[in-house]
C-alpha cells in the first residue's frame, strides 16, 4: 500500500537533485541595508524634477532682447537766407537824428522844393522822372506795382515812411561794405554821411576788366577815410559828380556837395572826431 501525499496549498517546484517536488521558497522580503535611504533620495530626486517641470518659464524679455523700432528722424528743413524786407523788421544798429532826416528830405527835395518842380501837387507827392526811373517823394524809385498803386500820388507821412525803409536798406548795404566790425567801430557821425551816399548813389559794384566801379565802391578812398576816422581825407575825397551827357566830363553835383559839406565836414573840422592813426588800419579792415 502506497501512502499518500498531503498538498500543503503552496506552489510546489520540482527539486533537481532528489527528484522530489517540494514547497517554494518565496523570496526573502528582507532588504538591503541602506535601501530606504536610497528610496528617499530616489523620492527627493523625483519631487526635484516634477518642481523643475511646474516651475514658470522666465519671461520671454529676460531670454530675447528687445528690438524696438528706432524713433523717426526729424525733419531738418533749411531755412532760406532772410529777405531784405524780412531783415528791415529788426531794429537798426544807427537811430537817425532829426538833422540827418531833415537834410535827406532837403538834398531830396522836399514839399516846397517839388512844388516848384510840379511834382507836389493838392497836398500829395507826385511821380516824377529820376534819372530815367520813376520816383516818388523823397527819391524813392517805384518798383513791383507801385507805380499803379501810387499814381494818385502819396501823403507826407507816407513819403516818410518810404523814406525811412530806403534808410534803413541804404544801412545794411553800408554795414555789407564796411564790414561788421568797421561799421560797428564807426560813430552816428560817420554812418550818416555812408548812408547818404548808398541812398544817393547805391552801393555799386566793384571794377572789373571790362567797367569802372559804380555807386559807393567807386569811392574806395573817401571809403578808408570813414573807417579810421581821417578828418583831412573826408574832405579831399567827398565829392560826387555827374555826367549831364554819357560824350561830356563829370561835373560836381553841387546841390548834393554843398549841402554835405555844411551838414558833415564843417562840424568835423572844427572838432576832432577821431584823431587819425595809421597803425589802426589794418585792424579796423578785418
Amino acid at each position: 500500500m502506497s501512502a499518500s501525499i498531503e498538498w500543503s496549498g503552496q506552489p510546489q517546484e520540482l527539486n533537481k537533485k532528489t527528484g522530489l517536488w517540494e514547497n517554494k521558497v518565496a523570496p526573502s522580503k528582507e532588504r538591503a541595508p541602506g535601501f530606504e535611504r536610497q528610496q528617499e533620495i530616489k523620492e527627493e530626486a523625483e519631487l526635484l524634477k516634477n518642481e523643475e517641470n511646474i516651475r514658470e518659464p522666465a519671461p520671454l524679455e529676460s531670454k530675447v532682447p528687445k528690438f524696438t523700432t528706432p524713433p523717426k528722424p526729424k525733419k531738418t528743413t533749411v531755412k532760406p537766407a532772410p529777405t531784405q524786407e524780412e531783415l528791415l523788421e529788426d531794429e537798426v544798429v544807427t537811430t537817425y537824428t532829426p538833422r540827418f532826416l531833415n537834410y535827406i528830405k532837403h538834398v531830396e527835395g522836399n514839399a516846397k522844393q517839388q512844388a516848384q518842380m510840379g511834382s507836389y501837387k493838392g497836398g500829395r507827392f507826385r511821380i516824377f522822372d529820376d534819372v530815367g526811373a520813376p520816383a516818388i517823394g523823397y527819391g524813392h524809385r517805384l518798383i513791383g506795382d507801385e507805380e499803379k498803386r501810387f499814381a494818385n500820388g502819396i501823403t507826407e507821412e507816407q513819403a516818410t515812411q518810404l523814406l525811412m525803409q530806403d534808410i534803413k536798406k541804404a544801412e545794411l548795404d553800408a554795414e555789407k561794405h564796411f564790414g561788421r566790425k568797421g561799421w560797428a567801430a564807426m560813430d552816428q557821425h560817420r554812418r550818416e554821411m555812408a548812408i547818404d551816399f548808398i541812398y544817393n548813389l547805391g552801393l555799386g559794384r566793384d571794377a572789373t576788366r571790362e567797367s569802372k566801379a559804380t555807386g559807393m565802391k567807386a569811392f574806395k578812398t573817401f571809403s578808408r577815410a570813414l573807417r579810421m576816422g581821417d578828418i583831412k581825407g573826408i574832405r579831399a575825397t567827398y565829392k560826387r559828380r555827374f555826367r549831364a551827357q554819357p560824350d561830356q566830363p563829370p561835373q560836381l553835383l553841387k546841390q548834393r556837395n554843398d549841402p554835405f559839406y555844411k551838414t558833415f565836414i564843417m562840424p568835423l573840422e572844427t572838432q576832432e572826431l577821431i584823431p587819425y592813426d595809421p597803425s589802426r588800419r589794418a585792424k579796423n579792415e578785418e
